[in-house]
């Protein structure tokens, strides 16, 4: 994922920003490998691991860097559920509610995805493990949230919050 997906990934959103492809070749690059990557997560939540839940904050569509981290988790025994694009804090603190995840992602392309939600997150972190991730999570936004530290990239963040919310998991 490193080496391939995650790159790839860099090049159609600075070949879109720089005007190289328009919108529809990025939309139609990124569908492609999304469609690839969800093939690749069929199965995700069974198991016996921990259980984390991914969504991306309110008004987010960007899913793919919850895409990757899921696939990252899952190589390391994780149980993913994923909620995707546009997740209603209400509906993440359900989940909470239902299943007691070991693991709360939330991912966000601008930081105010997240400020906006301050007292159901600062409350959602009281309750589990948070992290954020996307551009929008900074340390200064995780450090006011009081949530897990960003991490550099989809793999980072489930090694890293991985061993902080079940030191059990594993490298696959």
């Amino acid at each position: 994922m490193q080496a391939v997906v995650l790159p790839a990934l860099r090049d159609i959103g600075e070949s879109w920003e720089q005007g190289r492809v328009d919108v529809a070749q990025e939309h139609y690059a990124t569908n492609v490998l999304q469609a690839r990557l969800m093939t690749l997560a069929r199965g995700w939540g069974e198991g016996q691991g921990p259980r984390a839940v991914l969504a991306c904050a309110p008004g987010e569509l960007h899913v793919m860097g919850l895409l990757c981290l899921g696939l990252a988790l899952r190589e390391r025994g994780w149980r993913v559920v994923f909620l995707g694009a546009d997740s209603p804090i209400a509906a993440i603190d359900r989940m909470v509610d239902e299943l007691a995840p070991s693991l709360v992602v939330l991912s966000a392309v601008l930081p105010e995805r997240f400020l906006v939600h301050e007292e159901e997150l600062r409350a959602l972190a009281a309750r589990t493990m948070v992290g954020l991730g996307g551009a929008g999570a900074t340390q200064l936004v995780a450090a006011r949230l009081g949530v897990l530290a960003p991490q550099p990239d989809p793999v980072a963040a489930a090694e890293e919050w991985g061993r902080s919310a079940y030191p059990g998991s594993r490298r696959a």
